[in-house]
């Protein structure tokens, strides 16, 4: 019990945070949130390679304690490297009452990847099974504990370019939006606007 406390006003920490960094939106300040950043210049970012941070995911319905991210990297369709689990969490009361929020600060590393402008980042959120009520995963991966598949289905997907036209590791806070499943791992920047969004939530 003490821990579920504890675990509370740490996310209403974070929550309060949050509200500062959107107000700071406005103001010109920078928001640190879903983020990727390239290495230090003396580091080789092909074989050292660059993070890509999950800081959390507002305005997720409440119909669903528990969440997860699984991610890989697709080009046009093509998968460059095995999909990867962010751990399962469980959501937390966020600043609306029909909401609830899901904090991660997790942080993976990506190495031996080619730089090119229509690598994209692919990411599917994840909740419990409910009467096949929601998609089939098109990532799946297996549970890292029990080594089998866990029983989860996609509820919404994102995505987000990774370098530049001239093959630059982008790096910066971001804010992106989900989709309506199923996932399409053939998307590109060009191509992401044709699909449905799901309103509010989005991942930082």
């Amino acid at each position: 019990m003490k821990l579920e406390r504890q675990q509370k006003d740490y996310f209403a920490d974070r929550l309060r945070k949050r509200i500062h960094m959107e107000g700071d939106i406005g103001k010109g300040k920078p928001v640190k949130a879903f983020k990727y950043q390239k290495p230090q210049e003396k580091l080789d970012p092909y074989n050292d390679g660059f993070f890509i941070q999950f800081d959390y995911i507002l305005d997720v319905v409440k119909e669903f304690p528990q969440v997860q991210i699984v991610f890989g990297i697709y080009r046009r369709g093509v998968q460059i490297n095995e999909p990867k689990l962010v751990d399962l969490v469980f959501t937390e009361d966020g600043h609306d009452k029909s909401f609830t929020m899901a904090y991660f600060d997790q942080k993976h590393t990506l190495r031996k990847l080619k730089a090119h402008s229509d690598t994209m980042l692919v990411i599917e959120l994840q909740v419990p099974e409910r009467n096949n009520k929601y998609a089939e995963n098109t990532m799946r991966t297996a549970d890292k504990n029990s080594g089998e598949i866990n029983n989860m289905k996609t509820y919404a997907w994102t995505c987000i370019d990774l370098f530049t036209s001239k093959r630059k590791t982008k790096e910066g806070a971001f804010k992106v939006p989900f989709y309506r499943p199923p996932t399409v791992l053939s998307v590109t920047k060009e191509t992401i606007n044709r699909y449905i969004r799901i309103s509010p939530t989005l991942l930082y």
